[in-house]
């Protein structure tokens, strides 16, 4: 089992409170100030999970404390 990465739980919770559990591709944009090309190769790379379209705010979480 993977451990959870270090300050995951405390970026979740602030995420959390300003925006919606599930973002489309340009709130996730709006989040990481990011450009769509540049969330685009996240994705491609696989630093970023999308399921069903939409990138649940997890991802965003896990991809933030990426070491």
């Amino acid at each position: 089992m993977s451990r959870e990465k270090q300050g995951f739980r405390e970026i979740l919770e602030l995420l959390m409170e300003k925006y919606p559990m599930i973002l489309s591709k340009g709130e996730a944009c709006d989040v990481l100030g990011c450009s769509r090309d540049r969330l685009q190769s996240l994705i491609v790379r696989g630093s970023i999970k999308v399921k069903d379209g939409k990138i649940p705010i997890g991802a965003i979480a896990s991809y933030l404390c990426a070491d």
